[in-house]
């Protein structure tokens, strides 16, 4: 396998997203609908895990967890992660693409994860439906949470920047060139619409979650952190209105639950 761009990044990740005020609010919505689908015991697959927050959250409580990336150093960074909090037993780390995943002939899963953005880095969409299509139990559930189109704040940053094509960059209808670091990748952007309707075959969807609907993207954490009341309080109104038609649809992330039929 050629090197991931993401490798080029695992080392910072953790320190630039996920313990940020904006990472770990994030998180945390998507962990309050971790803790109700996945139960102790079930086997559930990973795919992005990236650095191993949601792999270390699962092996927790109890999940088997099969958690693949295709970034070589963050899977080194996850098995690390792993290894210190003692839970290295409970999971499988992998080195693969979505699309590898897909070659997993013959074995199907308690429950599917795939957390902040790892498959809008596909090159279509349509292989989200073949993932929990195929690699999912009947009655299980998939849990993705996907870089919405409709990021109000993004929208409203940059306009007020003037940056205009960095405002509407989101609802372009093929791929996006993304900087990482010194380097890029392309990024889609489909609508929660779009998965529900890609997964639709095999999947009957159960709710979507707005994820930072009144939180501003992490590249905008020093906004919060300079004014640390007012997000307190966006965040608690957040949690009560992340699950209202269209509002849902307007955060940095949305969060499907897809029930395999």
């Amino acid at each position: 396998m050629s090197p991931s761009p993401f490798d080029a990044v695992a080392d910072t990740y953790d320190r630039t997203f996920t313990d940020t005020t904006v990472g770990r609010y994030q998180r945390a919505v998507v962990t309050d609908i971790l803790l109700k689908r996945f139960l102790p015991g079930m086997h559930v697959l990973e795919v992005g895990c990236g650095t191993g927050a949601d792999t270390e959250c699962l092996a927790r409580l109890g999940v088997k967890v099969t958690a693949t990336d295709p970034s070589s150093r963050m899977i080194s960074v996850a098995h690390d992660r792993l290894s210190r909090a003692g839970l290295r037993d409970r999971v499988q780390l992998t080195v693969a693409t979505a699309e590898e995943v897909l070659d997993d002939e013959g074995h199907q899963y308690d429950g599917l994860l795939s957390n902040f953005g790892a498959l809008n880095c596909l090159e279509s969409s349509e292989i989200i439906g073949k993932l929990t299509g195929k690699l999912l139990k009947p009655g299980a559930v998939g849990v993705v949470c996907m870089l919405g189109r409709w990021c109000a704040w993004e929208i409203v940053f940059h306009l007020g920047t003037l940056r205009f094509r960095e405002a509407f960059r989101r609802i372009k209808s093929d791929s996006v060139d993304v900087a990482l670091g010194a380097l890029s990748i392309q990024v889609i952007y489909p609508s929660s619409h779009d998965i529900a309707r890609v997964c639709k075959s095999s999947c009957n969807h159960i709710q979507t979650t707005g994820v930072g609907v009144l939180i501003p993207p992490s590249y905008l954490n020093s906004l919060v952190e300079r004014f640390p009341t007012i997000f307190r309080i966006a965040q608690s109104v957040d949690t009560k209105i992340n699950r209202l038609p269209v509002l849902r649809n307007l955060g940095d992330h949305y969060c499907l639950e897809l029930q395999r039929r």
